[in-house]
């Protein structure tokens, strides 16, 4: 089994954001409308989880979150179909930078930065 390295989008969308209720989201607070394309300064670098990988699992994840005034992401919060996906891009996300100049475009608590992250295998050949 060949697994190929998560795909991450190319650029981060910026947008309103709130949990559905039964969500695997961390947080279910609303926030306003705001879209801001920006890109990471490094990107997401996800485990892919064992099991997972061994059962050939996919999964497709959301993550939402603000950005501070050092370019670090926080107040994290990942919707996935599987919990172990979601612990995964969590991990990876908190590992990104972004441009802190979006520390003072944002507004701040409100999770307004949106970043998805797909865990895709490869077809074997």
């Amino acid at each position: 089994m060949k697994l190929t390295t998560p795909l991450i989008a190319s650029a981060l969308i910026i947008s309103g954001c709130a949990a559905t209720p039964g969500s695997n989201a961390r947080s279910t607070a609303a926030a306003p409308a705001c879209e801001i394309d920006v890109s990471p300064l490094t990107l997401p670098r996800p485990v892919y989880p064992a099991f997972a990988a061994s059962n050939r699992v996919e999964d497709f994840c959301e993550a939402r979150f603000d950005i501070d005034g050092h370019g670090d992401p926080f107040n994290v919060s990942v919707r996935c179909t599987y919990r172990d996906f979601a612990d995964a891009a969590e991990a990876a996300l908190m590992q990104v930078r972004f441009d802190p100049a979006l520390a003072r475009q944002l507004p701040a608590g409100q999770q307004c930065a949106k970043y998805p992250i797909a865990f895709e295998i490869e077809p074997e050949a």
